[in-house]
């Protein structure tokens, strides 16, 4: 019998379909009840991950049901071998959604023309912002979500530059020029628009701070689809009062809930939403197939072909 720790809102919403992957070999389990199951799925919890983790002897596999695994860097889990899985890619086509909505409200001016909602006025008609086609898009961390975005923003008539760590063949891409990650600073100054869907990890925390900032073109706009600390915060904040770039849309901030006193609230057309870009009913349930997917494997004694395989090591 495997036993698998599941965040109580999952077991509530999805325990019936998680155990017809196999009836007599499951049973779900919630925390504190951990001491003998050996699959944890991460989520929301009552007290902190690790903390579970370190009470689970029996653990010998993690899956996140996030795109990222950087809350699950921790000495601990690295030391006990522990096998890792994420849940990227699933989230791509709704992220890639997020963004383009997101290009569209800042290059159109939807800022002032709810404003003028608000206060019952109807707007000037002079100024109706700009359009996508023919402006160019920088991805920095071209994977699951950044083609994505890429296609969706080809079919628009952009071009599409976008930085990526590892070597890809680029023929059947998307793109039109892939750089390193070193050229991060010719991507910056080409875009009109860059956005930022790279995983968190020691060489990429503060990838955009002042500098990069200013290597931006002048009114370009900055969306953020990863993790609040790929981004100087800050500095982030005197650029748009300062007006270099036109303004920002972040999903994601650091840390999270965002307290209220974050001069990021304050900051001139920038617009926060909750962490929230990959959160769809087709996003979730497609989480949902992949961790049942995965769960197929491992009951059978081939989790070596499980789907998202994670090397913890590689994303220190």
């Amino acid at each position: 019998m495997f036993e698998l720790l599941l965040p109580g809102d999952v077991a509530r919403q999805y325990e019936s379909r998680i155990l017809e992957v196999a009836p007599s070999r499951l049973r779900i389990v919630l925390d504190p009840d951990v001491s003998r199951a050996e699959i944890a799925v991460t989520g929301s919890y009552d007290r902190p991950f690790e903390e579970i983790v370190a009470d689970m002897p029996s653990l010998r596999w993690i899956h996140s049901t996030s795109a990222g695994i950087d809350a699950l860097h921790s000495p601990e889990i690295e030391a006990r071998g522990l096998l890792l899985t994420s849940s990227a890619g699933v989230y791509a086509p709704a992220m890639a959604e997020y963004a383009i909505t997101a290009m569209v409200l800042l290059a159109r001016g939807w800022s002032t023309w709810l404003e003028s909602q608000r206060e019952r006025c109807w707007p000037d008609r002079s100024s109706s912002g700009t359009n996508l086609r023919g402006k160019v898009l920088g991805i920095v961390g071209y994977g699951g979500v950044g083609r994505r975005l890429a296609l969706a923003a080809k079919a628009l008539g952009m071009t599409v530059l976008a930085t990526r760590r590892t070597p890809l063949v680029t023929s059947a891409e998307p793109l039109d020029v892939l750089l390193p990650p070193e050229a991060l600073s010719r991507l910056l100054a080409d875009s009109d628009f860059v956005v930022v869907s790279a995983s968190l990890n020691s060489s990429t925390k503060g990838l955009i701070g002042d500098r990069e900032l200013r290597t931006m073109k002048q009114g370009a706009f900055l969306i953020n689809l990863s993790r609040g600390a790929l981004i100087d915060q800050d500095a982030l904040v005197q650029a748009l009062t300062d007006r270099r770039i036109g303004g920002a849309v972040i999903d994601v901030a650091n840390p999270e809930p965002l307290p209220s006193d974050s001069p990021l609230w304050n900051a001139p057309n920038l617009w926060i939403t909750p962490h929230v870009a990959g959160d769809t009913v087709e996003g979730r349930q497609a989480a949902i197939d992949l961790l049942c997917e995965n769960l197929r494997f491992y009951v059978r004694g081939k989790a070596d072909r499980m789907t998202n395989l994670v090397d913890v090591r590689a994303h220190r």
